[in-house]
């Protein structure tokens, strides 16, 4: 039977801590706003009509009395997650029921029983890979659905039960209405756990004794009612701001790694032009080179790593986790393709370090010494290949480099392996060169 409150009764409070994770709400709004009329009016003729003509699965004729315009999945905590009209929400349970008001809904909760605390949970993430998602009813009238991230309610909490191994019917989850929805719910295997959510308080309420409460003293029974209540409200507002705020972090966070990746690719093209034409180098540019000489003894370790993924932190963004390479939210990529990007990002990086400490190096040799092999560097302002010697650093080992033939053998690609090879080997040479002109004193640090 459907559950309706009492408007404005003081004895009736909704309890939102009722609300379990992958409980079905059904609801049937009861605004009166001609607008709302309207539509709810439409969906629900809407819903009969489309359960009529569709070639698949029909409706059960003893339940075109039901009538429900509106599923949302629970989450648990007080929360519900459902595609709301315009996008996918998550909202406190009664204010998506618009408790106590004119606009309050009709509403049944149905639960599968002994559902498993693990089962539900993955039921519940299944449909947070939505949230924020946009709505679109149309989808129900397409047929392949692979690229397609839109929602619309029962879709919603159809795909949810379905990606997490337990589908509700043999649908495709684009063509499950309410009432369908409604219809599976009347099975054994389902409860209806509507009487659970609103509650009468005792008639006799302010004659029961006062409870203690930690920290705020003694409380009549109807204030502490109303403070638990309060509470589980808190705690619910806190969820679902976290739920915002993760969605948000994870989404700058991958602009992040975009914006990144185009930096990188974009001061690789920088580094390959300065070393085809280095009278191109400036002063932006010269402080880079500084940078990198001073940690120039770093930078050649890194050729001795065994993985690129080493400098690779772990996070929620690129860790893949029960062997499932599925990405947090529906249209964003998967945490292996996000860690294949970092990784990208690292090498382009390295590269780009390596280039810029040779056009260091050899920009110090061509105003410390006439080879001609540097003549091109000449066209570099002196007081870059001083600030450039200056940033050199003592070697603790360099000897150990100069016969290192296995460097770099994180890098996938062959040619891009053998180009940093030669440019490590240039900078170990243009090293041990300096470092001789060092000690001939035919220059200063």
């Amino acid at each position: 039977m459907a559950h309706q409150h009492e408007t404005g009764s003081a004895s009736t409070h909704f309890r939102i801590g009722a609300v379990s994770a992958a409980d079905i709400v059904l609801i049937y709004d009861q605004s009166p706003r001609l607008r709302k009329v309207l539509t709810r009016f439409f969906n629900v003729v809407g819903q009969r009509i489309l359960a009529s003509v569709r070639k698949m699965k029909h409706l059960n004729p003893t339940l075109w009395g039901r009538k429900f315009s509106h599923v949302m999945l629970g989450v648990g905590g007080g929360l519900i997650i459902h595609a709301d009209g315009k996008t996918v929400a998550v909202a406190i349970l009664d204010d998506a029921l618009h408790f106590q008001t004119e606009e309050a809904s009709i509403f049944q909760v149905y639960r599968r029983k002994e559902m498993p605390h693990d089962l539900a949970d993955k039921i519940t993430k299944s449909a947070m890979r939505y949230y924020n998602q946009k709505y679109r009813f149309v989808s129900y009238f397409v047929e392949n659905m692979k690229e397609d991230t839109t929602q619309f309610c029962s879709r919603l909490v159809a795909y949810a039960y379905s990606s997490a191994g337990l589908p509700l019917t043999s649908l495709p989850e684009n063509k499950v209405l309410p009432i369908d929805l409604y219809q599976i719910c009347q099975s054994q295997a389902w409860e209806d756990v509507s009487a659970k959510f609103v509650q009468e308080q005792p008639g006799m309420v302010d004659t029961f004794p006062p409870i203690e409460v930690p920290d705020h003293g003694e409380m009549p029974l109807r204030k502490f009612l109303e403070y638990a209540d309060s509470v589980m409200r808190k705690g619910a507002q806190l969820s679902k701001e976290t739920i915002e705020i993760r969605y948000e972090t994870t989404r700058k966070l991958l602009e992040n790694e975009a914006t990144l990746a185009l930096f990188c690719a974009h001061l690789l093209d920088l580094s390959k032009k300065i070393r085809l034409v280095p009278s191109a180098l400036e002063d932006t540019d010269a402080s880079r080179i500084v940078r990198v000489l001073t940690q120039l003894e770093s930078l050649l370790a890194l050729s001795r790593l065994p993985t690129i993924d080493l400098l690779i932190m772990n996070s929620f963004l690129n860790r893949v986790e029960d062997k499932s390479d599925v990405s947090l939210y529906a249209g964003y990529p998967p945490p292996s393709a996000i860690r294949e990007m970092q990784r990208s990002r690292e090498e382009l990086t390295i590269y780009t370090y390596l280039l810029f400490a040779e056009i260091g190096l050899f920009t110090i040799l061509a105003h410390r010494t006439p080879h001609e092999k540097f003549g091109e560097f000449r066209s570099v302002k002196s007081e870059y290949a001083d600030a450039f010697i200056a940033a050199l650093r003592p070697f603790h080992d360099l000897s150990s480099y100069e016969n290192e033939m296995n460097v770099f053998e994180w890098v996938e690609s062959e040619s891009d392996r053998a180009t940093c090879r030669t440019t490590f080997r240039n900078i170990v040479a243009a090293l041990k060169i300096i470092g001789l002109l060092r000690n001939s004193g035919r220059t200063t640090d």
